[in-house]
């Protein structure tokens, strides 16, 4: 029940993105650099949400990319200094990388992408959008069906707070490849 996305827009995005930080790699490292980029993916994630077009769905998925790739920057600094520090990460920091990638991509709708932008930009151009859409329902999709639901609906996992399930057998059904890829998961049972 996933809304179909436009094919190869995220392999697109992320093949520039490899190629940028292969032959720029101070485009992650410098932080007035790492401002700029994700600047310019916030000013065109809302150009794109703003647009108004038969092919509107597509520039909705290439603003959620560049929302993705906005979080996954916000996140670069706070793991380095963490890192610095001698502090054991795990899976913090792709943690609350993946619970934005996971509310991002809410079963469809486009609410939280609009949010998303809405909150780092400073204008008010998005305020209309964002209003259409507040009063709709919060959704999300479970990890193991992949069936959408209100997310108030959905049982998040204890372990790593972002995988989430409509129920109980879902979550056991997915338990065994959910452990694999959440460490501290693994450790408790949850």
């Amino acid at each position: 029940n996933s809304t179909p996305t436009t094919p190869g827009v995220s392999s697109i995005l992320l093949e520039r993105l490899m190629d940028v930080l292969v032959f720029y790699p101070e485009v992650l490292t410098n932080p007035e650099y790492r401002s700029m980029a994700k600047a310019l993916w916030v000013s065109t994630g809302t150009n794109m949400l703003l647009q108004k077009n038969p092919d509107s769905t597509k520039g909705t998925q290439v603003a959620r990319e560049l929302a993705i790739l906005v979080s996954a920057f916000d996140d670069y600094e706070s793991c380095n200094a963490r890192c610095r520090k001698g502090v054991a990460i795990g899976n913090v920091g792709y943690a609350k990388v993946m619970k934005v990638i996971r509310d991002l991509n809410d079963g469809g709708g486009d609410g939280a992408v609009t949010r998303f932008f809405a909150k780092r930009i400073s204008c008010a151009c998005l305020d209309e959008k964002a209003d259409e859409l507040k009063n709709q329902p919060k959704m999300g999709l479970c990890f193991n069906c992949h069936n959408r639901f209100e997310r108030a609906l959905l049982m998040k996992c204890g372990g790593c707070g972002v995988a989430q399930y409509c129920s109980k057998e879902c979550q056991a059904a997915n338990w065994l490849a959910h452990k694999k890829k959440w460490t501290n998961c693994a450790k408790k049972k949850v």
